[in-house]
């Protein structure tokens, strides 16, 4: 064994709790399980690490690099990751409850089943991401950019998307009801059997969306563009429809109400 397996087997479950690791060269360590509640990691170097099932609870990371980290099961619960560069690395059912990723790089990292509830990821970069089934319920991600990220399954409710870049992403079966989503951009996405139940979709952009068997009962799509959209046995009973375009869209079979049918036949008309 070798002067670093030596040390790597030492940090194993190690109690390192509110130590100073500010700027510290942690690359491709074995942290498994190690107990970094409190500590002060920002700006330093866990890219590569093993830091499975580790508990980072209340750590400041800010400016830390743990590009390509393993984060798989870790306690990351009210977390400083304002700037923290994430990408590439994974976060399996991670728990990162009420933590701050303001501006964090989390391009192609692997969120599956991750526990975002109430984090704050305003002008987080997350492009091409995994985040099926993830809990970003509350959370605040405005501004954030989700570009060809899957979000499939994923607990969106009551999260504010607002001006949120969205293109080509997928949200099949997502649970978005009751979320803010004004201005944002959903271009090229599909949302199959989305629930968007009551949300506030106002002057949002749905250009060839497939929204084919969402729920839209309530929603407030308002000035929101839907050119090119598929809407077909999608649920609109009850939105609310001033200035919606509507240019070009599939609604066969959708559900709508007879007053809602009335204003789209004024549209088409």
């Amino acid at each position: 064994m070798n002067d670093k397996d030596k040390v790597n087997d030492y940090l194993k479950s190690a109690v390192l709790w509110r130590l100073n690791f500010q700027g510290a060269d942690l690359r491709n360590m074995c942290l498994v399980g190690a107990d970094l509640s409190g500590a002060n990691l920002s700006g330093a170097d866990l890219s590569g690490a093993d830091l499975t099932r580790a508990n980072l609870s209340c750590a400041i990371l800010s400016g830390a690099n743990l590009s390509g980290a393993n984060l798989s099961g870790a306690l990351l619960s009210k977390d400083n990751l304002f700037k923290t560069n994430l990408s590439g690395a994974s976060m399996v059912n991670a728990n990162l409850l009420k933590s701050n990723l303001i501006r964090a790089d989390m391009v192609g990292a692997d969120l599956t089943d991750a526990n975002l509830t109430d984090a704050n990821m305003t002008n987080a970069s997350v492009l091409s991401s995994n985040l099926k089934g993830a809990n970003l319920s509350c959370a605040n991600l405005t501004n954030a950019n989700f570009s060809g990220a899957d979000l499939s399954d994923a607990n969106l409710s009551n999260a504010i998307l607002s001006k949120a870049i969205l293109l080509n992403s997928t949200l099949e079966n997502a649970n978005i009801q009751e979320a803010k989503l004004l201005y944002v951009n959903f271009t090229g996405a599909s949302l199959i059997g989305a629930n968007l139940r009551s949300a506030n979709m106002r002057s949002a952009i749905m250009k060839n969306v497939d929204l084919s068997y969402a729920n839209l009962l309530d929603a407030n799509l308002s000035y929101a563009n839907f050119t090119d959209a598929i809407l077909s046995f999608t649920n609109l009973r009850g939105a609310k429809m001033k200035k919606t375009n509507f240019s070009n869209v599939n609604m066969k079979d959708a559900f709508l109400t007879t007053l809602s049918r009335f204003r789209l036949w004024l549209w088409f008309r």
